[in-house]
């Protein structure tokens, strides 16, 4: 037991305090290599987007916003690479969408790289009676068929050239369950488990699949504009998962991420489910609080009638 202990610790320093090797990523650079990152306009998805301009792969970013896309390519190309931009609604997307997005990667050639960072989540945790059969549909409809499209668009050209790299991003909530964050909960355990076993389908054909599974990080999407101890950068998650492909096919770069994760998975589940639903509840009381404040200082700016 002892000698367990010690193998988990080692891995553990191992995981998220040595710096990351690069030895995959840097087999699949060079020869006009490109990237594709879907929801690149900020956050996790700029950062990957940066990360590897870093690393010499020129960059096809896909995001809603053009003029947001716009600009991350132009930082992009301050690293010596090319970069491409179309702007993508993932909610309202179609096949006629989807056809034009596999015509343009397509048109790069080398796509070594696939990023499938794009996500929806509600905006702030609610049961699931509370929120919208809309918002679930949206949720399930991005979290999940959008990962399956872009894959099947990228991977067969990986199979045929035997080497390739697919990045999906899970979420702690995919690898324990999340009350107030139902759908969401359970659509980024399909990512999880789906790249879990793309990676051993595929792992023969030179292909690497990666689960990323972070807790909270600076975005947009969390509302949370500060690093701390529990809260990790943008930069930190990108960096250190594409250093260690194909060392971890299920990775939480952050190290307190990575303890949590591994505590919440020791304790019984309905030990996590209850800390969890009290937490969702506390922030979903805070953020009415704040949304009644914010009606009640407009109506008290409105002129009077």
């Amino acid at each position: 037991m002892l000698c367990y202990w010690i193998f988990l610790l080692v891995k553990f320093v191992l995981r998220h305090f040595t710096k990351p090797s690069d030895a995959f990523l840097k087999k699949l650079s060079g020869g006009d290599a490109w990237a594709v990152v879907t929801g690149a306009s900020d956050g996790i998805g700029k950062a990957y987007a940066v990360t590897l301009a870093k690393k010499g792969f020129n960059v096809f970013l896909i995001s809603r916003t053009l003029s947001k896309l716009e600009a991350v390519a132009q930082e992009v190309e301050t690293h010596g690479v090319k970069s491409k931009v179309m702007s993508v609604d993932f909610i309202a997307a179609g096949s006629e969408q989807f056809a034009e997005i596999e015509q343009e990667i397509r048109s790069l050639g080398n796509v070594a790289v696939l990023v499938n960072n794009v996500g929806v989540n509600y905006s702030y945790p609610n049961h699931f009676l509370e929120a919208t059969e809309e918002q679930d549909l949206n949720i399930v409809n991005v979290n999940i068929n959008v990962t399956n499209r872009m894959t099947r668009i990228v991977l067969p050209s990986m199979v045929e050239k035997k080497k390739g790299a697919i990045v999906n991003l899970s979420s702690m909530a995919g690898r324990v369950p999340t009350p107030m964050l139902s759908v969401y909960s359970g659509t980024k355990a399909y990512v999880d488990f789906f790249s879990k076993c793309l990676a051993q389908e595929y792992k023969s054909q030179g292909i690497v699949v990666q689960s990323v599974t972070p807790g909270m990080v600076v975005s947009n999407m969390s509302k949370v504009r500060k690093t701390s101890m529990l809260v990790a950068s943008p930069e930190h998650i990108a960096s250190r998962s594409l250093g260690k492909l194909g060392d971890d096919v299920e990775l939480s770069p952050f190290y307190t991420h990575g303890i949590l994760n591994h505590v919440f998975k020791m304790l019984p589940t309905s030990v996590t489910s209850k800390y969890l639903h009290n937490m969702n509840k506390g922030i979903q009381k805070r953020a009415l609080r704040r949304s009644e404040e914010h009606t009640s200082e407009l109506q008290s700016r409105s002129p009077s009638r």
